[in-house]
């Protein structure tokens, strides 16, 4: 099996404005960054921004075309929606909890981590990078600059069970 590659996912949700902003990290498992995605877009809470958060997570690490991931939220009510195949999710999340379900089969393996937001530090760092001027930013390699002194502060690489 290839070796894991870790995402950080994370939403702000914005209840007078509607703007909701995602932000996606995703590092190798020595901690190193491959890249990542800050995105605004209008949401109507902050539990759909947080499976929004999810959705691009995933999409971003297809489109880089990583097949062994674990994909770690401080949403626990959306995490816990998709690890249990909860059928009962808010109607407002559902068809984005389907949406998530389906792009599972885009990948070999995944490993699905609730953390709490101490632990999801440069994914909460990442959505606040995305404003009105520039609603999409995505990155390969070399994050924005005003993202490198948290990824380098934040957090462990991936566990070493988890390695390849």
């Amino acid at each position: 099996m290839a070796p894991i590659i870790k995402i950080n996912v994370d939403g702000a949700w914005n209840k007078d404005t509607l703007e909701a902003r995602t932000g996606c990290v995703i590092r190798d498992y020595r901690g190193h960054s491959l890249g990542g995605e800050s995105d605004l877009s209008i949401l109507s809470s902050s539990e759909e921004t947080g499976a929004m958060a999810v959705l691009k997570g995933l999409n971003l690490a297809a489109n880089f075309g990583h097949q062994n991931i674990m994909l770690e939220s401080d949403a626990m009510s959306v995490v816990e929606c998709i690890t249990k195949k909860r059928k009962k999710a808010s109607w407002k999340i559902f068809p984005i909890i389907s949406a998530i379900w389906r792009k599972t089969h885009d990948f070999q393996y995944i490993h699905w981590n609730w953390v709490p937001r101490m632990a999801n530090q440069a994914a909460h760092a990442a959505a606040k990078v995305a404003n009105a001027r520039v609603s999409n930013v995505r990155w390969m390699s070399q994050p924005p600059p005003s993202l490198v002194s948290v990824l380098s502060r934040d957090g462990l690489p991936c566990p070493h069970y988890l390695q390849a």
